[in-house]
């Protein structure tokens, strides 16, 4: 099944890492850090959808109050 981003509800840490830019051991000390909220389901960790939004308007404060993603 494929789901497109807006039906998603959560992610991979691999998925964010892609999404970010970033490499996946960059994703884990976020999360480690506290800085990606993560939730497990079983051994599986996954990071919401809203939580996503919230790190990138976090890094950028001075950006609109738009969350419509831009292609």
């Amino acid at each position: 099944m494929n789901r497109s981003d807006e039906e998603r509800w959560a992610y991979r840490i691999s998925a964010v890492a892609k999404k970010l830019d970033i490499s996946k051991a960059k994703a884990y000390e976020l999360v480690r850090e506290g800085k990606i909220r993560v939730v497990k389901i079983g051994a599986m960790l996954r990071v919401p959808a809203d939580e996503l939004l919230k790190l990138v308007r976090a890094s950028n404060p001075s950006s609109s109050s738009d969350t419509t993603p831009q292609s």
